[in-house]
């Protein structure tokens, strides 16, 4: 139970309270529902999109539920999503590139990078209707949040010196990464079909390909790359699911 309140507290704005204090085995522990988080908020966005079917157009209900689906991880992903772009698109070596990624000020490639994938989401979603659209809500956040478990094995962590991130990326293996996927495509397959195979490979072949990037430009993984990849990875999961 712990360990999905520790996920809850990383992946959500939800208030939750954690009795003592969190240990390294309670953060890598909480890898494991990291796809039942995303779960969760898929269920919500199938049924607020459910609810506003009857008065509300798919445009408008796309404008709500991306909201949503910002204001319940309060964003935390977009910024690292945003730090990300301002420290790999820099042209910088990798030591100034993590700087850049760790000063609290945005840039003009994080401003633009926001603008561009919250207006593929919204133009993804605004393309999708009826079973199609609530498959993707249910299946795009478990699948983001499978992918950034599925990432922390395939590189290093990128800054020295103790962090949570370093915690669970130094920590986490295939294990976490195979249950994960256990979970993640049973519920996917159940919505999706065959079609959530041929869609986690994709995933995974996206991630490792992340990951490959993100070694040779500034080292390895950090949270706000994690970030990142969640954020692309949904943009991802709508694309494959529209095409």
């Amino acid at each position: 139970m712990k360990g999905f309140l520790v996920a809850l507290q990383f992946l959500t704005r939800i208030p939750v309270k954690i009795e003592g204090n969190i240990e390294e085995g309670d953060l890598v522990n909480s890898l494991y529902f990291y796809p039942l988080i995303g779960f969760i908020i898929g269920i919500l966005l199938v049924l607020v999109n459910s609810l506003l079917a009857s008065f509300l157009p798919l445009g408008a209900r796309s404008v709500v539920l991306l909201t949503i689906m910002v204001f319940i991880s309060g964003g935390l992903h977009l910024d690292g999503f945003m730090d990300t772009m301002d420290g790999v698109c820099s042209g910088k070596d990798r030591e100034k590139s993590l700087d850049i990624m760790r000063d609290s000020r945005v840039g003009a490639f994080g401003v633009l990078g926001l603008v561009l994938i919250l207006l593929l989401k919204l133009t993804f979603l605004q393309n999708l209707s009826g079973q199609a659209l609530n498959s993707a809500l249910l299946v795009m956040p478990l699948a983001s949040r499978w992918a950034v478990v599925a990432n922390m094995p395939m590189a290093p962590y990128a800054r020295e010196g103790f962090g949570l991130g370093k915690v669970m990326v130094d920590n986490a293996g295939w294990k976490e990464v195979l249950v994960t996927l256990a979970f993640t495509l049973v519920i996917s397959a159940y919505s999706l079909g065959f079609q959530a195979v041929s869609l986690f490979l994709l995933l995974f072949i996206f991630t490792w390909f992340w990951s490959v990037f993100l070694k040779g430009k500034i080292g390895g993984l950090t949270g706000d790359t994690l970030g990142a990849l969640l954020e692309i990875t949904e943009v991802l999961v709508l694309f494959i699911l529209l095409i």
